[in-house]
């Protein structure tokens, strides 16, 4: 029951931290208003478009810490020795840490939303909407980190995988 939970962990996390890659961290509209007559006519100029998780500034971070949380993983579920055990507790660290740094950057682009300038007569205001992929984000690294927890502790060290696979299984006596 302890490795089917882990595994369903293990994939739900890979889903999200996928998801969290490929689907928009936040939508950007800018909108540029001065005076009609003037040198530049700037009272129609807006521009509008998605951010990634690599256009942002914390990106490269996350994503190096997602990846070292899925080594660890790996660590949990296929090292020998002492390896499995701290590649358990390693993801777990490592995913509470990718979980607060994916909260810390959705709150900052929370934080940039509404934003104003003014430029002499000029103003640009920016909105920011926070996209789908953050709740994939905050999840992916900790899902990661449960699933290493759960399938390091299920597993039984001191045994090699020849051991498990040859092992003999106790079936009842066939009466006849």
């Amino acid at each position: 029951m302890g490795r089917l939970v882990g595994t369903v962990l293990a994939v739900l996390g890979f889903l999200a931290g996928v998801l969290a890659l490929v689907l928009p961290w936040a939508s950007y509209r800018i909108v540029a208003s001065g005076p009609v007559s003037g040198p530049v006519d700037v009272s129609g100029l807006s521009q509008s478009g998605d951010l990634y998780l690599l256009n942002l500034d914390q990106g490269r971070w996350y994503l190096l810490l997602l990846l070292v949380t899925l080594a660890a993983l790996a660590a949990a579920v296929g090292g020998q020795g002492w390896l499995h055990g701290f590649g358990g507790i390693a993801a777990a660290a490592l995913g509470i840490a990718g979980t607060l740094m994916a909260v810390g950057m959705v709150n900052q682009l929370s934080a940039d939303s509404g934003a104003r300038s003014y430029l002499a007569l000029f103003s640009v205001e920016t909105e920011l909407t926070v996209g789908p992929a953050t709740a994939f984000a905050i999840a992916a690294p900790l899902l990661l980190g449960a699933a290493a927890a759960v399938l390091a502790a299920v597993r039984r060290p001191g045994r090699s995988v020849d051991q498990r696979v040859n092992s003999p299984t106790l079936e009842p006596e066939k009466s006849g």
